[in-house]
C-alpha cells in the first residue's frame, strides 16, 4: 500500500516538474535558492573559464558566469526552450550527453550537476567519455550528485530522496569508481543545499 501511494505522489511531482515555473519554484524553496550550489561555483570555477553546464534543466544557474564564456546543455527541450526564452543572452541547447556535439578541447570547466544518478553505469559511463574527449588538457570537472541526508532531523530531505526519480543514486565510494577510468580526483566533499545533500567531485583528466 505505502509503495502504490509513494509511486502516486512521484508521479504527481513528475507531472509537476514538467512545468519548468514550478519546477524552478520547488527548487528554489528546497534549496534555499541553490545557496550551496552557488558557493560551489564560486569556489571553484574561474570567472573566465569556457563553462559547460550539462544537464543545466531549466538554466537557473547560468547567471553565476559570464554569457560568452557559458553553455548550457539538456535532454529536457521543454527546459531548454524556457531557458532561452528566460535567458537569451546565453547559449543552450537540447543534446544527449552521450553524443556532445563539440569539439574536442571545446571547454576549460564542465559541470555536472545532478545527472549520474539518473543514468545506470554504461550510460554513465559514455557521458564522462564525452566529457573527457571535451574537457581542454588542463580544465577541471566539476560533479555534484544526491548524498544521504547528513543530519538524522533533515526529515524532508529524507522524504525528497524517496521522491526522488533518479533509480541510480550511489555512495561516494561507488561514484569515485565510475570516474576513475579518465578521470583523477583532486577534491571531494559534502555540499548541503537547503534540505538536499550533495556529494561534490573535482576531477581532472588522467591525460594531465
Amino acid at each position: 500500500m505505502k509503495h502504490n501511494i509513494l509511486e502516486i505522489i512521484k508521479k504527481i511531482i513528475h507531472e509537476l516538474a514538467e512545468r519548468p515555473v514550478i519546477f524552478n519554484l520547488l527548487r528554489r524553496i528546497l534549496e534555499f535558492n541553490y545557496r550551496g550550489e552557488k558557493r560551489v561555483i564560486r569556489d571553484e570555477i574561474t570567472v573566465y573559464d569556457r563553462v559547460l553546464d550539462l544537464g543545466c534543466g531549466t538554466g537557473e544557474l547560468c547567471k553565476e558566469f559570464i554569457s560568452k564564456k557559458y553553455v548550457g546543455i539538456d535532454l529536457n527541450d521543454l527546459y531548454i526552450r524556457y531557458a532561452k526564452e528566460k535567458y537569451p543572452d546565453y547559449i543552450f541547447e537540447t543534446m544527449d550527453a552521450t553524443q556532445l556535439q563539440f569539439s574536442d578541447n571545446s571547454f576549460d570547466t564542465i559541470l555536472i550537476s545532478g545527472v549520474l544518478h539518473h543514468c545506470n553505469n554504461e550510460v554513465a559511463m559514455s557521458i564522462l567519455k564525452e566529457v573527457h574527449r571535451v574537457l581542454t588538457p588542463n580544465g577541471k570537472v566539476i560533479i555534484w550528485e544526491d548524498a544521504l541526508t547528513c543530519s538524522k532531523m533533515n526529515i524532508v530531505g529524507r522524504v525528497i530522496q524517496k521522491l526522488d526519480e533518479g533509480e541510480h543514486i550511489l555512495d561516494k565510494d561507488g561514484y569515485l569508481n565510475l570516474f576513475h577510468l579518465y578521470f583523477k580526483i583532486t577534491k571531494s566533499y559534502n555540499m548541503v543545499s537547503g534540505f538536499c545533500d550533495y556529494h561534490v567531485f573535482i576531477l581532472e583528466s588522467k591525460s594531465n
